[in-house]
Formats: structure tokens, sequence, C-alpha cells
């Protein structure tokens, strides 16, 4: 079953279960669930929820990201991320985020593209009345990190061609198919240009011949046959080309689709 992530904008206190598990107290959802965007990730059924709120000067914050306990470590959370961010380039600068300071957690922040850039003593002793306990760390601190989001330039100038399974991948396994696709666009480019100087060569050719017409008429008809020499290579390599390219993106296109399947 494939995966879809949608903006849910009514009734999103049917979510609390899941958001629960990002945020422990109930009154702490309640002052940012309405204001911001809520996120779904379905694979079936709703596997992974995000809040995002707008906290002005370009700025966004990530609220609240959880995911059901049984769909854990399963690249949910990072195809959720990865969405958002592409959903906001463009349109805001950065998203910034709070969280423990956990080892695993702040890994899996990092590889997400997330930087740390302050944090918070004291924080969860303070905020809460009992102590808060993740991946058996006990929170005192809490940690905060951004990432900077694609501007509206480098959206607009992103690969329009790349295949949309390619966004649904984790940004380490993107980037890498993401290199291997724009390689073989670059090589369509430099295959046009060679075709294009075999062109005008010839074109060089032809003019030549004329040139000898007005005293030899033979050199009118032997510009055909010149002209053909030069480019029939050319014509003949392009094809091969074309047919080499179209393997290759399909290659990539099949090492896309598996990395989204195995990620799931």
């Amino acid at each position: 079953m494939s995966i879809s992530i949608h903006i849910i904008t009514e009734n999103k206190k049917d979510f609390l279960p899941l958001l629960l598990l990002g945020d422990e107290l109930e009154s702490d959802i309640d002052k940012y669930l309405e204001r911001g965007e809520l996120f779904a990730l379905y694979d079936g059924d709703v596997k992974s929820v995000c809040v995002v709120t707008d906290e002005g000067g370009g700025v966004l914050e990530i609220q609240n990201i959880a995911t059901d306990k049984r769909y854990q470590r399963q690249g949910y959370a990072s195809r959720l991320i990865e969405y958002i961010a592409g959903h906001y380039a463009g349109k805001y600068d950065k998203i910034i985020l709070g969280t423990g300071d956990v080892p695993g957690v702040l890994v899996f922040y990092e590889k997400c593209g997330f930087t740390p850039t302050h944090r918070i003593p004291d924080y969860f002793t303070t905020h809460f009345d009992y102590p808060i306990i993740e991946d058996g760390v006990t929170l005192k601190d809490k940690v905060y990190l951004e990432r900077k989001l694609r501007t509206a330039m480098e959206e607009t100038n992103t690969n329009k061609n790349e295949p949309l399974i390619f966004k649904e991948l984790p940004k380490e396994q993107r980037k890498a198919l993401q290199k291997e696709f724009a390689g073989t666009a670059e090589s369509k480019k430099m295959s046009r240009t060679l075709i294009i100087v075999a062109v005008i060569f010839g074109a060089v050719v032809i003019t030549g011949a004329f040139i000898g017409i007005m005293t030899d008429h033979e050199g009118f008809f032997a510009t055909f046959p010149t002209f053909f020499i030069c480019i029939w290579p050319a014509i003949i390599s392009q094809q091969k080309f074309e047919k080499w390219l179209a393997e290759e993106k399909n290659i990539v296109m099949k090492k896309g689709k598996k990395n989204a399947k195995a990620d799931k």
C-alpha cells in the first residue's frame, strides 16, 4: 500500500493519542494544535503525525512529531520531515524544533538535516512535576535545532524532471539518486552539444563546396555526400546515446522504488 501525507484541518483532536506520544501534556498540545498545521502520514492507517507552527520572521517550529509505537524506526518520521521541508521550501527560511538531550534523538534529527543551535538548561525538571524519561534518559535540558529551507530560487532550480518517488526517500538516499539522475541529464546536454557542433561543421563543408560551384559544377554534387559523411556518425551516436540514457534513467528509477519500498 502506498504512503500518502495529508494536512488535517478538521477534528484535529482525533489524533490526540498519537500526539501525546510526542508531548506529555494535553494542555501543552492545546496551545499549538489549532494554530498549527497538522500533517498525518498514512500507510494503510495513520502511522505518524507532526504539528508545525508559524513563529514569524520566516521561522517554522515543529511542535510535535510522533509515530505509532508499533511502527517506529521504519522511516515514517524522517519521510514526514522531508515532505514538510519540501512543502514549505521557498515560503519560509527555516524550521526549528526543541527536544530532550537524548543522543539517539539528536542523531536522528541531524540525519534529517537539523543542526543544534542552543539549549534551555533544566527545562524538563522545572516544567514538569515528575521525571520525563526517554530512551532510558531522564530529561533535563531542552536542545534546540534548526534546518534551513531551500529559497524560492533554489526551489525553482530544483530538477523539475526529478521522479516523484525520490521525494519519498530519506535525505541521504535521495541525494545519492538525485546525483545519478542529474548526471544522466548532464550527459544528454553534452550529446546535444556534440550533434550541434557536427551540424555546424557540415554546414561549413557545404558552404565551402558551394563556393566552388562557380568554377566547377561537379563540386555541387560532391557537397551532399560530403555533408552526410560528416553528419551521419553524429546522428547514429545520438540515437545510441538516447537508448543508453533511457536505460540509465530506468535503472535509477528502479533503485528509487526499491529503496522507497525497503524504507517502509
